[in-house]
């Protein structure tokens, strides 16, 4: 009766660390956006400022030629970490969801990396929490 109280908080302790994770990895990603933005708009802002001052033609379609260069690299950059943290997410929503489980049957004795008679299914188990 004490093991199956003590599996539910460990669970429950699980559960709370896991979503303060996920809620860091979003504030991230929110972070990274701005970075991102913040970049874009403080090097196009220093092409045109260029461009205008040249004062011919030439310069400006060449500006121009650049600002476009530079948003689509912002573009490409934003999509490639809002997918890398969203792949960080998912590992982690995935672990969450197994690690109970996984918890509860080292709490029953099934076998534990550091007791010795189980190490090498352990180090043979697929359990994505190991990879973060």
């Amino acid at each position: 009766m004490v093991v199956v109280k003590v599996e539910k908080i460990v669970i429950v302790i699980v559960v709370v660390v896991v979503a303060a994770a996920v809620l860091v990895l979003l504030v991230l990603v929110v972070v990274a956006v701005i970075v991102v933005v913040v970049v874009v708009v403080v090097v196009v802002v220093v092409v045109l400022v260029y461009t205008q001052n040249s004062g011919n033609a030439r310069g400006s379609a060449r500006g121009d030629l650049v600002c476009h260069a530079v948003h689509n690299l912002a573009q490409i950059a934003v999509v490639v970490s809002v997918l890398d943290i969203s792949n960080s997410v998912l590992k982690l929503v995935k672990c969450l969801l197994e690690t109970p489980e996984a918890f509860l049957n080292l709490r029953r004795g099934e076998g534990h990396a550091n007791d010795g008679h189980d190490k090498k299914a352990y180090k043979e188990s697929p359990h994505v929490c190991r990879y973060l």
